[in-house]
Parts: structure tokens; C-alpha cells; sequence
């Protein structure tokens, strides 16, 4: 079959001036069927052809499966709605291919209407010689004719504080828009002020927005210690592992100090329920001696929020004596946060004194950690600052295990920053002194964070909703964090939504929760970023959100382009039909079948993969349907695969027409009936019928079989007859000789069913006559007085012509006798003449003679007897 279409059905061009033209759209013809496409015309018709035009590069014709392309263009020629036709004429079943073409014409003394989508752009609180994130202002022109362009500029007080970039160009299309982006990078303290100004051909140039934000110089930010959480089993019980409960906020710094009796090699790591891999600070472990009891310090800076931190053992078996210690942070570097950590380990001992540290800033953090087989007793500072009585410890006094942390902060540059432990009594210890950064804020203003700063939500079905992800949003300092507004912003922002318990105002170091979900629109990656607005130095916060859309399981074409005609109990080309699993897990098929009217008429291969096979995620098989119609007339089913998607089973209806195969009508030929030999009859219409979809080329027609010489034909068949139509064949019968005579009229052509027959059949019969009377009687004449005339009557009572050699009076008293007769040499068939006899006697007494017929019926001679009387 062939079969074409357009893709897209429809195209709309925006506004377009009279006598200008617009960029082209394309539209793809491609061949959905199973012969190649052949084109008549590419045409614009309908209401106002004369808008639009095409080029293309179709040529004559497009192969099976591949396209080409038509390029449209608008170019009005009076203003208002404008519409047409694009029209595809070919030799498909679907001909002609249409789509529909509308655009608008513009007066070409239309007027611009220029507009900015936002009057007022506020950048917040931002950090002195620091760059912004991007905001974007629209400039559309809802007129009827383009807008030309004078500048773009960023005006006022502070103009030098704001850039803007755009692509605009030097003229914005009827209908059309443009974007202009906008950063502030505020070159000093307090409010700042500008306005972004266009200026252009609008009758109310220029439009104009205010640009406002606020400068602020950052200053340091305090640590301050929020929590202490730990675990420790003091009993020889082997563990892998050991975790302690601790509820934490985003951001944070989160310190862990572990230990174990059992290796002085185990390289035990801390991981917690947020996923992250905790990195260990740069002294490494630290045993008490050269054997065990091991410890070591480990952190992570701008933490998610956990609920559980676990300290991973790596020797085989476990080990005795775990321990874990977690210190929370606020108000600690986001980044680079180490300062540098020394280790120390000391034995028999009542005073550690730990090596030197150098910080980096005023108001870092220093942590000292230890590990003893006795009661620690004290932690003394060095020179340069002092220590808070702070100290947190586990493990029971005396119990020969014990672990302890503490921290103070320091307010200037430490550069050579010692501690010492005491212990009562003397005892092994191992201890770890480490610095950390402070982090900054910007005097007054708040700082705030989003954490995670990431959200993967893996593949989820198109039209269904994920589970949801929180976000926390921390509020870093000492004031409240005004929120005005939390949103997704991006290419597929739809896909994304989000509930929150943030309110309007964010207390000083407190969090709140920001819950998204996905639900995909489309196939594909699916991206866009929530993004919170507030009062803070660093407004706006954002955190991409990404997720793949997964299709539900299809079937495409889907119904299939209906096979057409096809000749009963003759199978079709192919029909491939493509089964795609665009979900994110394997599909389980258990079946592919047809239902439906007239499931038996169809079938199918395909490459499939079948239970307990599976189709990948994301990948497709072919289904390709034959059509083998077993009745006449439309017949119709259903494609069903049946599977483990949500939305099993997928269908697709087929279709197709079962047509007779070509024919001869009527078969066999009635009967000739009896023919005279030699003698042609009239001719007896035959018709050949091509019921298929395509044209039915010939090769013969003529008889077969045991008298074919006795019959005869011409047509006006030619050498193909198009499909639906039908021919004549005249057929004529001269019998060669007497008796039954058959043949068959034989057609070979191209057809599934060839040859085409039709059986023929007459009789051959010779002439035949009759005569009338078949006696004469004169009665008593005088002699030599003739009587009056008595008539024979000759009729040809045949098939044909008789042919008549004579007519004549034989017999003892022939010459008394006489004939006349209007007979001739022939007679036709069903005709009569006659024959004239007179008697004249030439004696007394009875006399007799014999009428004879000569020609050439079956029965020739036909006598009739003649007498009379010769009297006085």
C-alpha cells in the first residue's frame, strides 16, 4: 500500500506586516507506507493562497520510510486573519495530504507596542564587589509592526553598580519578544539605586524599571558549639560498626572522634544517613602505643542534615571497646574549614602536652580530643588564649577506657597554639588537637543556606508523582531571615512542586523544611532550581532539581494505517509496529496477541523479548503485522501486548478491507446453445474485475482447452487495467463441427489468483429444413388442361443459411407435372419460400410424379409426392 503524512497538521506564523515575509516553518512529508510516494503536485490552496509560498526538496517522488521536506512561508497581502491550505496531491490512498496555514497581517502603518514585564527589580542584600545572580525583565512588542531599537541602558545614581546583557537586537518583531538580564555588584555599603531604560520607536519610549539592592562588607562569624552526642560500649563485644543518634541542622560542622581496643591498623571511616563520607583530619589516626587503643578525628563541613552518625570498623571480626563522639558546630567555614590538626600519644603519664598549631583567623575553633586509660582531670590552654569549662566526657571513671572532648575559640591569630591533658593517675593516652575556621557574616544582614544543594530524583513516570525530598533551609546567624518567596525556576519548573513549613520569617539559626516532588511532563531530563528569596546577603539560594521522565510502555503507530484492500486469503506487506518501554525498569511481556472482530485476519513476528525474558529500560522491539483477510468487507482487531506496566495492556487497532481477487463475470459463460457449423454467433460480454489496491498488469488472454479454435474474442482490456476498474472481453462461438464443443477463456496476469477462467460451451448443428405439405392431390383433370397451382412452402428451420441446388419433378409422369418457385440459391434461417405445382394431363387414367429439394440440410432431398387424374 502507499500511504503519506504531514507533520506538524497545522501551522500558525505570528503577525507578519503586509508585504514583508516571514522566517520559514518547516512541515515533513514522510512515507508510511510500503511503495514509494510519487507526486503530482505541492500546492497552497484555500482562502488565500496567495499569503503563503513553499519551496521543497521532495523531486518527484520519496522512497518507503523516508521524508522530505516543505518550507512555508507567511508574507501577507492585506491585513487580518489569513489562512490556506498546504496540499499534497500523490498516488497515495490518503491523497490528498493537507495541513492548514493561519497568520495575521499587520498594516504596514501599524504601530509598535513596547512593554517590560517587571516595573521594579530588587537584588537584595549583596556582599561589596560581589556579583549577583542574573534577573531577567522581558521587553515585548505587542503591536502590529516591528519595534526598532535606540539603546538599552542601566541610568540613575548608581548605574555602575548594575550590567545589563540582552538580545534584543536592533529591532523586536510584531508579536515578538526579547530578555534582558540584569546583575548588581554593588561597589559600596548601604542602598543602591538605578534604572534600567529602553528607549525605542514606541510612541511611549522609554520604558523604564527601578533597580534597587543594598551593599554590605562581611565580618566574622563566631563558632558556637550546639550539641554533643556519643556512644561507647566498654565491654570486650565485638562490632563492626557503631552509630549515635544526633538530629542536626543543614549547614553545620559536625566533628567525630572515634576509637577502638582491638587494631593498631583498623582504617575505620564515618559515614551518616545523609550519605556523606566524612574526611579525616590531616594528623591520621593515633594509637597509645604501638599497639592499640586506636583513635582518630574525622569531620564535615556544610553538613546535610543527619539523624545518625557511624563509625565503620574494617577488621575482620569486629572490634572491643567502640567509641563515637559527635560535636555540632554552627557558625563554622562552609568550605576549606580545616586549619591543620597534630596528634600526640603519651604513656604512664599525669600531663600530655599536645604540639603546636598555627590558625588562620581570628575566631576559629579549636578541638582537643583524647583517648586514656584513666580520668582525665583537666585541658590547660597555652599562651594566647583560654579555655572554657566545656569539657564532655564518657566512659565510667576507673573504667580503663575513657573518652573526652572539648573546644574553645579563639579571638585573634594563633600561631603557635599548644594544650596539655592531666590525668589522675598516670595512664596511656592518645590525643588529637585540631583548628578549624570560623565562617562570615555581613553585620546585621542574615546569611542562608539550602542543603542538600542538589536533588536527583532518578527516572518517574510521565503524568505520576515522585515521593518527596526535603531541602532545609538554615538561617546561618543571630537575626530573623525574612522569606518572600520559595518557587522553581527553569526550563521544566511545571514538572516540580514543593510544600514547606517555612513561614514568613525564619528565626536567628533556625531551619525549616522544604519538601519537593517530581511529577515528569514529558519524556526526557527534566530540569529546573527552587529557589528561595529572601533578606538574606545572599539572595536568592537555589538548589538544582533534576529528574528523567519515563513514558508508560506504547505501542506507536498507534492505530496502524490500515492495510487498505487486500485480496481475500492473500497476505500483505508488512507493518512494522515499534513497542517502546520508556519506564525506568525492565518490562516483564507476557503475551502479544490480537482481539477483537477478526483477530484471524492478522498476525505478527516480532523481536520481543518474551517473560521470563525481559525489555530493558529505555529501549524499544518491533511488532510487524501482516494482513490476511479470510471474508470480504472491512475487517478490524486489536494489537495487544500484555505486560507488568501500569498501563498493560497496550493496543492498537488494525484495519483492512478484504476484497475478491480479479474475476471474469460471468463464469462460466451461458451456453452458446446449438450454432450451425461454420456459422459465428453473437458475441456473449465478459468482465474482468480488478478488485485490488493496485493495478493488475496482463500478460494473455485466450482459450484453452479442447475446441478453443471454435471460439473467438476481442477487449478493450490493454495491457493493465487500474485497480478498482474492470474491462470487456467479447466472446463469439463458430462450431468447427457437429456435436457438444467447449473451451476456457483464459486470463494470466499479475494477480495472486492468476489465471482467471471462465469455461465456454455451444453445440454444432447442421442446416435444417422442413416442408409443406408433403403430398399433393390434383383430383380429375381434362386431359391437356392445366390445373390451377398447389403450394409447397420450404422453411429453413435451423441455424443457418440453407444453400438450394435444385428444385425439380422426377419420377413415371414428371412432364404432366410443373413447377415454379420463389426459393433462390439460399434461404435464411427462419425464412420461407415457395414452390408453385400445376398438373396437366396427357391421358386418361392416374397419373404420379415427385416434387424434390436439393440442398445441403441433413435430410437433403425433401420429397413431395404429386398425383392426378387425366379424365374426359
Amino acid at each position: 500500500t502507499t500511504t503519506a503524512g504531514l507533520s506538524p497538521t497545522s501551522l500558525t506564523f505570528i503577525t507578519q506586516q503586509v508585504g514583508s515575509t516571514s522566517a520559514a516553518q518547516a512541515v515533513a512529508l514522510t512515507n508510511t507506507g510500503t511503495t514509494p510516494v510519487s507526486f503530482t503536485s505541492i500546492a497552497i490552496t484555500g482562502a488565500n493562497p496567495a499569503d503563503f509560498g513553499q519551496t521543497n526538496n521532495c523531486g518527484a517522488s520519496v522512497a518507503v520510510g523516508a521524508n522530505c521536506t516543505i518550507n512555508v512561508t507567511f508574507a501577507p497581502v492585506a491585513a487580518g486573519t489569513r489562512a490556506a491550505t498546504l496540499t499534497v496531491t500523490d498516488n497515495a490512498s490518503n491523497s490528498p495530504q493537507t495541513a492548514s496555514l493561519t497568520g495575521t497581517g499587520a498594516s504596514a502603518g501599524g504601530s509598535s507596542t513596547a512593554s517590560l514585564s517587571l516595573p521594579a527589580l530588587n537584588f537584595g542584600v549583596q556582599q561589596v564587589s560581589v556579583t549577583s545572580p542574573a534577573q531577567a525583565v522581558t521587553l515585548s512588542n505587542s503591536g502590529s509592526a516591528a519595534l526598532s531599537m535606540t539603546s538599552i541602558a542601566v541610568t540613575g545614581t548608581n548605574a555602575g553598580d548594575f550590567v545589563q546583557t540582552n538580545n534584543c537586537g536592533s529591532s523586536v518583531a510584531a508579536g515578538a519578544n526579547c530578555t534582558i538580564s540584569l546583575t548588581f555588584t554593588p561597589t559600596a555599603n548601604g542602598t543602591r539605586s538605578a534604572s534600567l531604560t529602553v528607549t525605542d520607536s514606541d510612541s511611549g519610549s522609554p520604558q523604564s524599571a527601578s533597580l534597587t539592592g543594598s551593599g554590605t562588607t562581611p565580618s566574622a562569624l563566631v563558632p558556637a558549639l550546639v550539641q554533643v552526642q556519643n556512644n561507647f560500649i566498654t565491654t570486650n563485644t565485638a562490632q563492626s560498626s557503631l552509630s549515635v543518634n544526633i538530629s542536626t541542622a543543614p549547614g553545620d560542622l559536625l566533628i567525630a572522634f572515634c576509637r577502638e581496643s582491638t587494631s593498631g591498623t583498623d582504617n575505620f571511616t564515618v559515614t551518616d544517613s545523609a550519605g556523606q563520607t566524612w574526611v579525616q583530619t590531616s594528623s591520621g589516626y593515633r594509637n597509645e602505643s604501638s599497639t592499640p587503643p586506636r583513635s582518630g578525628m574525622f569531620y564535615v563541613a556544610n553538613s546535610a542534615a543527619v539523624t545518625s552518625v557511624t563509625v565503620n570498623y574494617t577488621t575482620s571480626g569486629g572490634v572491643v571497646k567502640p567509641g563515637i563522639m559527635v560535636m555540632e558546630i554552627s557558625g563554622a567555614a562552609t568550605s576549606g574549614v580545616a586549619d591543620g590538626s597534630v596528634n600526640n600519644t603519651a604513656a604512664s603519664t599525669t600531663t600530655s602536652t599536645s604540639r603546636s598549631l598555627t590558625t588562620t583567623n581570628a575566631n576559629d575553633l579549636l578541638v582537643f580530643a583524647t583517648d586514656t586509660s584513666g580520668n582525665e582531670t583537666g585541658w590547660t590552654a597555652g599562651a594566647g588564649y583560654a579555655i572554657p569549662n566545656n569539657r564532655v566526657t564518657i566512659g565510667n571513671s576507673g573504667s580503663n577506657v575513657r573518652m573526652a572532648m572539648q573546644y574553645a575559640v579563639v579571638s585573634s591569630l594563633q600561631a603557635n597554639a599548644t594544650t596539655s591533658m592531666t590525668y589522675t593517675p598516670s595512664n596511656w593516652n592518645g590525643n588529637i588537637f585540631a583548628a578549624f575556621k570560623g565562617g562570615t557574616s555581613t553585620g546585621g544582614s542574615q546569611t542562608a543556606s539550602l542543603s542538600p544543594s542538589s536533588l536527583a530524583f532518578g527516572s518517574q513516570n510521565v503524568g505520576t508523582g515522585s515521593a518527596a525530598q526535603a531541602v532545609a533551609l538554615k538561617n546561618g546567624t543571630s537575626s530573623p531571615l525574612s522569606i518572600s518567596s520559595i518557587a522553581f525556576t527553569g526550563a521544566n519548573s511545571g514538572d516540580f512542586a514543593q510544600t514547606n513549613n517555612c513561614a514568613a520569617s525564619l528565626a536567628a539559626g533556625a531551619s525549616c523544611s522544604i519538601d519537593v516532588t517530581f511529577t515528569p511532563t514529558a519524556v526526557g531530563v527534566r530540569g529546573a532550581t527552587l529557589t528561595v528569596i529572601d533578606n538574606a546577603t545572599n539572595s536568592p539560594q537555589t538548589a538544582s532539581v533534576t529528574g528523567t521522565g519515563a513514558g508508560l510502555a506504547s505501542l506507536s503507530p498507534s492505530p496502524v494505517p490500515d492495510f487498505g484492500n487486500q485480496s481475500v486469503s492473500t497476505s500483505s506487506a508488512g507493518q512494522a509496529v515499534t513497542f517502546s518501554n520508556p519506564t525506568a525498569t525492565a518490562l516483564s511481556i507476557t503475551s502479544i496477541a490480537f482481539t477483537g472482530a477478526n483477530p484471524g485476519d492478522f498476525g505478527q513476528t516480532n523481536n520481543c523479548p518474551i517473560s521470563p525474558s525481559t525489555l530493558a529500560a529505555n529501549t524499544t522491539c518491533t511488532i510487524n503485522v501482516i494482513f490476511t483477510p479470510a471474508a470480504t468487507g472491512l475487517r478490524g482487531a486489536t494489537l495487544a501486548v500484555t505486560d507488568n506496566a501500569t498501563n498493560s495492556p497496550q493496543i492498537s487497532g488494525v484495519s483492512g478491507t478484504g476484497t475478491a481477487p480479479p474475476r471474469l463475470s460471468p463464469s462460466p459463460v451461458p451456453d452458446f446453445g446449438s450454432l450451425q457449423v461454420g456459422t459465428t454467433s453473437s458475441a456473449q460480454a465478459v468482465t474482468l474485475t480488478n478488485t485490488q489496491s493496485t493495478a493488475l498488469t496482463l500478460t494473455s488472454i485466450a482459450f484453452t482447452g479442447a475446441n478453443s479454435g471454435d471460439f473467438a474474442q476481442t477487449n478493450n482490456c490493454g495491457t493493465s487495467v487500474a485497480a478498482g476498474a474492470n474491462c470487456t472481453i467479447n466472446v463469439a462461438f463458430t462450431p468447427a463441427a457437429l456435436g457438444t464443443r467447449s473451451a476456457t477463456l483464459t486470463v494470466t496476469d499479475d494477480a495472486t489468483n492468476s489465471p482467471q477462467t471462465a469455461s465456454l460451451s455451444g453445440t454444432g448443428v447442421p442446416p435444417a429444413v422442413s416442408v409443406s405439405p408433403i403430398s399433393l392431390s390434383f383430383g380429375t383433370q381434362s386431359l391437356l388442361v392445366t390445373s390451377a397451382p398447389q403450394n409447397v412452402t420450404l422453411s429453413n428451420t435451423g441455424f443457418g443459411p440453407v444453400a438450394i441446388s435444385g428444385v425439380a419433378i422426377t419420377g413415371t409422369n414428371a412432364g404432366n407435372f410443373a413447377q415454379t418457385n420463389n426459393c433462390g440459391s439460399s434461404l435464411a434461417v427462419g425464412a420461407s419460400c415457395t414452390i408453385s405445382v400445376t398438373f396437366t394431363p396427357s391421358s386418361m387414367g392416374n397419373e404420379s410424379a415427385t416434387l424434390m429439394i436439393s440442398d445441403n440440410a441433413g435430410d437433403s432431398p425433401q420429397q413431395v409426392s404429386v398425383a392426378g387424374t387425366g379424365g374426359p
